[in-house]
């Protein structure tokens, strides 16, 4: 079963985000990018797609807010909102272990982002 999210980011910023974020901002796998609808909120990650529908979809089916509103709840079921990570096998293993290599570089006193010294 697939752990609860927590709303880590890790999949909105890995480079190939839930179908939604790809088909809305064309990201593919020979165009990699975070989604742009990621949200950080009071050190968590939302999904923008989710909490505000009427921004991000209102480009594709108009400015009518129930039509949006509709959009974001397939958009809720199909992420799995509540319902566990959305994530496939294979993409947590991946982000797992980059996580694991950002913490022991970070003991390691290296920021694997920027790769320079933490002072």
């Amino acid at each position: 079963m697939a752990e609860k999210c927590d709303h880590c980011g890790r999949c909105c910023l890995s480079g190939i985000p839930c179908l939604f974020g790809q088909i809305l901002f064309d990201i593919t796998h020979d165009n990699p990018t975070a989604c742009p609808a990621c949200e950080y909120e009071n050190n968590l990650y939302w999904c923008g797609i989710i909490s505000h529908p009427l921004k991000w979809f209102a480009p594709l089916v108009g400015n009518v807010e129930w039509k949006c509103e509709a959009m974001a709840d397939v958009a809720r079921i199909y992420i799995g909102i509540n319902d566990g990570c959305g994530m496939n096998p294979i993409q947590r293993k991946i982000i797992l272990r980059m996580s694991e290599a950002e913490k022991a570089l970070t003991i390691r006193g290296i920021d694997g982002n920027k790769n320079r010294v933490v002072r």
